[in-house]
């Protein structure tokens, strides 16, 4: 089955890794080198343009709200001229029920002297894109047409299908599951996280719904309610029967009437 999703790229030692506070309080720290007029309040738009685009895609199950400090917030984005291969990267912090409560996004940036190409607006929203994406918890996709592919594919500006539905997958699941808790939530085989969403995406495991359905008896139908009404009935009559006493006077009557015979 063809899987559509890259979860597991989210797994931190056997179990799913991500955020459980919202919105997330992201700094943006102001450029150190750059001294173009209008470069930082450029480059500040396109970070606010990928955490809006990033927030849609998951209809704001992940959000986002701009801090002015450093020790406030959650996510840190600051900017470094690239002098390596990597165009950007990021560190995450996470405590040891795998729940994130710290990420470091660096943006590389160039003057032309390294990755010419990379001056392109395009290309450094690809990639700061990219980060914020770690930065919520995913890890790299196999597919080119994903923002989350790597190694940087030129031209590929947004989040795909395929970032959203695994952004979404990863924040729908119980933050610190492992796969075979995944399996059995969904009461469906598989030792890989995507091939059991692919399952459940097409309709081959059992919806909660459905389990609960089987697990509770049909109801008896009307002729056989009406026939067990029937012999609770006569219980009763034959419980009343039982319970009838005569009276000393009844008793004295039919004594006398018995001698008198």
């Amino acid at each position: 089955m063809q899987k559509c999703t890259y979860v597991s790229e989210s797994l931190k030692n056997g179990r799913l890794m991500r955020w459980t506070i919202m919105p997330l309080k992201v700094y943006i720290a102001p450029m150190k080198f750059y001294s173009k007029a209008g470069e930082d309040y450029k480059y500040r738009g396109l970070v606010r343009r990928a955490l809006d685009e990033w927030q849609a895609a998951t209809k704001g199950k992940i959000s986002f709200r701009i801090v002015e400090t450093l020790l406030d917030s959650n996510i840190n984005i600051e900017w470094k001229r690239v002098e390596r291969k990597a165009l950007g990267f990021c560190n995450f912090s996470y405590d040891a029920s795998h729940r994130l409560y710290g990420a470091e996004v660096s943006i590389g940036l160039t003057e032309g002297k390294v990755h010419a190409d990379y001056m392109d607006e395009n290309e450094v929203y690809h990639t700061i894109l990219h980060e914020i994406g770690h930065a919520v918890g995913l890890g790299h996709s196999p597919n080119k047409k994903d923002i989350m592919y790597t190694p940087h594919q030129r031209g590929v500006n947004k989040v795909s299908s395929g970032d959203v539905l695994t952004v979404n997958w990863l924040y729908r699941l119980p933050q610190g599951a492992t796969v075979a808790e995944v399996a059995s939530r969904y009461q469906t085989g598989g030792s890989d996280i995507d091939e059991i969403i692919a399952k459940v995406m097409a309709g081959k495991a059992e919806s909660e719904f459905e389990r609960v359905k089987k697990s509770v008896n049909n109801p008896p139908s009307r002729d056989l309610l009406e026939e067990q009404e029937n012999i609770a009935n006569l219980k009763k009559y034959n419980l009343a029967l039982q319970n009838l006493q005569i009276s000393p006077d009844m008793r004295k009557f039919f004594l006398n009437n018995n001698r008198k015979k």
